[in-house]
């Protein structure tokens, strides 16, 4: 199988292309930072074995998720699965009012409008060929939970949802999109208290990615079990 994961040069990310890369899966790893991104690439075809390759991929850049979209579509096997992993968390204390527009913006086009870019043009082939595994990252906070805080990355992983059940109405065949939620993972972006490790969150991606034939689509899992969104 081969697997563009987005946000992958750290976390959770980087731990789910390990992972799949030790099953002997070929990935596709990008992420913002280039040198970081060839370096890992590097390093996990060297410790699995596995072709890895790395590329620079800004999800925010339109132009440059359609330069990739073009050389995947170019390509007769296009890929089998996609990874939306790459993500923010830079409004903690926001609250409704304290919020400005300037970060909701922000945090829609690296949740929200980065996947819907890469499942936008990735789905035909998918549908197309008959397989394909689709999963988004999401989070806890991206239900309806009550309280305060974290605005911009509430509302935008709701759309991440709402982009997932709709998604999942369009696909044929063996194709499946699902979000998952790891729960408070222990990475930059959750801290070092956090209970779960990025490797059990890793876990939680790869599962999604290589679910059989009978497994769930358009679900929201959590912990490798379907929940309510």
């Amino acid at each position: 199988m081969k697997i563009l994961l987005t946000g992958a040069n750290r976390g959770i990310g980087l731990a789910t292309a390990r992972l799949l890369a030790g099953a002997g899966h070929e990935i596709l790893l990008t992420g913002r930072d280039a040198s970081r991104i060839a370096a890992e690439a590097r390093r996990l075809q060297t410790d699995t074995g596995t072709s890895v390759t790395g590329r620079a991929l800004d999800v925010t850049d339109a132009a440059a998720c359609q330069r990739l979209l073009d050389e995947i579509v170019a390509d007769p096997a296009g890929v089998d699965a996609l990874v939306n992993n790459a993500g923010i968390f830079d409004d903690l204390s926001a609250g409704f009012f304290e919020v400005d527009e300037a970060a909701i913006r922000r945090a829609f086009e690296v949740h929200f409008l980065g996947a819907w870019r890469l499942v936008h043009g990735l789905l035909p082939g998918m549908n197309e060929r008959g397989f394909g595994r689709i999963v988004n990252l999401t989070s806890g906070y991206g239900g309806m939970p009550p309280g305060p805080g974290m605005t911009a990355y509430r509302v935008a992983k709701n759309a991440v949802n709402a982009l997932t059940r709709i998604a999942a109405h369009e696909t044929r065949g063996e194709v499946k999109i699902n979000a998952v939620d790891p729960g408070w993972v222990a990475t930059d972006m959750g801290g070092p208290t956090a209970p779960r490790t990025a490797a059990e969150a890793a876990a939680d991606l790869a599962h999604a990615v290589l679910l059989p034939a009978d497994g769930p689509n358009g679900a929201l899992l959590r912990y490798q079990k379907p929940v309510d969104w």
